[in-house]
């Protein structure tokens, strides 16, 4: 791991992407005091290494992140990704109420619900609310909720790297 960050940090990486398993759509895959005593010290330690070397920490977490989204920005963590809807229990608009002032997020555009079954439109629908609603309360980056697979059609990621383009333009001029 650490040649990866040294490598990032000699090409002049601004973010470091790291990836945590800590959750599933129902909630932490441990207990919070388990979750605290293993997994956050090595974590710090991380972001402060990340942090002295003048970038941004990414995390990526699966599932539902309600239950330790204050201690990962406790933490230091500057991004989180891709904020799941898990089944609906999970609104980034609300997280992003509640903590957009101190963390970007990014995704949440839902592969299985938008991407896979939508059309175009629906595409395109979602990511202009998304940006609407969310580019004002501390940081958004539009992406998907998980990866795109062969199952999205082409049509669908186009509609959607479209809407940005669109979109993010006329709010970023507001």
């Amino acid at each position: 791991m650490w040649q990866n960050f040294k490598l990032h940090w000699k090409l002049g990486a601004d973010v470091i992407h790291i990836p945590l398993d800590l959750c599933m759509k129902t909630g932490l895959m441990y207990s919070k005091a388990v979750v605290r005593e293993f997994y956050y010290p090595s974590l710090e330690n991380i972001i402060s290494i990340v942090k002295a070397h003048g970038a941004l920490v990414s995390v990526h977490i699966d599932g539902c992140i309600k239950d330790i989204i204050e201690d990962i920005i406790n933490l230091g963590v500057d991004i989180i990704n891709p904020i799941e809807t898990c089944g609906g229990t999970q609104d980034i608009y609300e997280l992003s109420k509640k903590y957009g002032s101190k963390i970007a997020f990014h995704g949440n555009i839902s592969v299985y619900d938008i991407l896979v079954n939508g059309t175009p439109k629906q595409v395109e629908t979602e990511v202009k609310t998304h940006i609407e609603k969310l580019w004002n309360n501390g940081g958004y980056i539009v992406a998907s909720d998980h990866n795109l697979g062969e199952n999205v059609p082409l049509d669908r990621i186009f509609a959607m790297r479209d809407a940005v383009h669109c979109y993010s333009s006329a709010v970023s001029k507001k």
